[in-house]
This record gives structure tokens, C-alpha cells and sequence, in this order.
């Protein structure tokens, strides 16, 4: 029988904010142990993803120390996953609209619920506040950008941004947030995450939403 060969290069060639090579270093060769070697599928991954994230934010619900670590662990491991699925799919060219839909919808809903469960947590009126700003940080931020795409410039390229604002895109995204989550539930500060986000995060959107007006403005 002929070995099946698998196109590892093509399933590593996205777009990486910084943070992603911390993740490689597990995710990158457990996706090859997965592809070579078992049966698993991207979607089960992605549905595994889920699982993880979701007892992580039972773990933050508690509030202590050491259950809030455990959670940014589970919360880690499902970014771990969240990477793996695509990865997998385009090794094994199996890619599909439910697929890329599963994988997208699960990660619209994990970060809210994630910031939530960790204001829960946290369970001050100043953490329910400043969660209620971050979980909108992060939702706003995709609406204004993919609502630009498909209905104003009709593009899925990447958003011109000037030069020196460039090193924002790797620098801030997704696999941050997971990175930022672990380090400080192990120094105990799980009150900067929701900070973080309820500032920084909502900044980013408005500087992206100042050049798209830019951006249209010179068309």
C-alpha cells in the first residue's frame, strides 16, 4: 500500500501573530502526531476545543487561586486545539464550509463566555463592569472588519494599515488573549486580563474603524 504523504508546509502557511510560535511548540507536532497516526478528524477537534474551554469556565467560576489557574490551563490547551483542527485540515486537504463554520462560530463564543465566567469569578461589581467592556472588545473588532470586507470594499485581503501601526496585527489577536490568561492567573493578577481587553481591546477596534474612514476617505 502506498504511504500517504502530507503537506505540512501548506497546513503551517497562515497568517501568525507572535504569540502563535509560544503554541507551536506543542501544537505544531502534536497536529502531526494526529495526522500520521490517528483517525481524528478537524471537526472532532474542534468539538474537543470546546469541551476544554468550557470546564475552563466552570473552573473560573470558582475564584480562588488555584481554580482559576487550572482554568487559563484548560483555556491554553484549547487554544492549542483551536489551531490544531485547521492545521490538520489542510494537511489532509479535508477542509470544508462546515469545518472552517464549526471552528469560527466556536471561537466567537468561547472568548465571551471565558471573559464571563471569569468576572463571575473575580466576583467584585468592578470586575462585572470592566467584563461587560472587554467581552465587547473582541466581538466589535470582528464585526467592524469583516462587515468592511464583504460590504464596503467586497475583499477578503488584509486591511491596508500604515506602516507604523503595522506591527499591530501580530502583536494583538486571538492567541494573545489565551498567552496574556495563563501568565496572570500564575501571578494572580486574572483582573488585568478583563483590564486589558476593556482598554486596549476596544482602542484597537476604534483605531481600525479611524482607518477604514481613512482608507475610504482617500478612494
Amino acid at each position: 500500500m502506498k504511504k500517504q504523504k502530507y503537506d505540512f508546509k501548506a497546513a503551517s502557511a497562515y497568517h501568525k501573530e507572535w504569540s502563535t510560535y509560544v503554541f507551536d511548540i506543542i501544537g505544531r507536532p502534536l497536529s502531526k502526531f494526529v495526522v500520521k497516526f490517528t483517525n481524528i478528524t478537524p471537526n472532532q477537534v474542534s468539538i474537543a476545543s470546546f469541551v476544554l474551554a468550557i470546564i475552563g469556565g466552570l473552573y473560573f467560576l470558582k475564584g480562588d487561586y488555584k481554580s482559576i489557574l487550572i482554568g487559563a490551563i484548560f483555556a491554553f490547551f484549547y487554544n492549542i486545539l483551536d489551531m490544531m483542527d485547521g492545521r490538520i485540515a489542510r494537511a489532509k486537504k479535508t477542509g470544508s464550509l462546515l469545518g472552517k463554520w464549526l471552528d469560527a462560530m466556536i471561537d466567537f463564543v468561547v472568548f465571551p463566555y471565558l471573559i464571563f465566567t471569569l468576572a463571575l469569578g473575580i466576583g467584585t461589581y468592578m470586575a462585572a463592569v470592566i467584563g461587560m467592556l472587554a467581552i465587547m472588545s473582541y466581538q466589535t473588532h470582528y464585526l467592524i472588519v469583516h462587515f468592511y470586507k464583504s460590504e464596503i470594499v467586497g475583499s477578503k485581503k488584509l486591511m491596508n494599515i500604515p506602516g507604523k501601526y503595522e506591527w499591530l496585527r501580530s502583536a494583538y489577536g486571538s492567541n494573545f488573549f489565551y498567552l496574556f490568561l495563563l501568565i496572570a492567573a500564575i501571578i494572580n493578577l486574572p483582573m488585568t486580563v478583563l483590564l486589558f481587553w476593556a482598554t486596549f481591546g476596544n482602542l484597537y477596534w476604534v483605531m481600525i474603524m479611524f482607518i477604514q474612514y481613512r482608507n475610504l476617505k482617500q478612494k
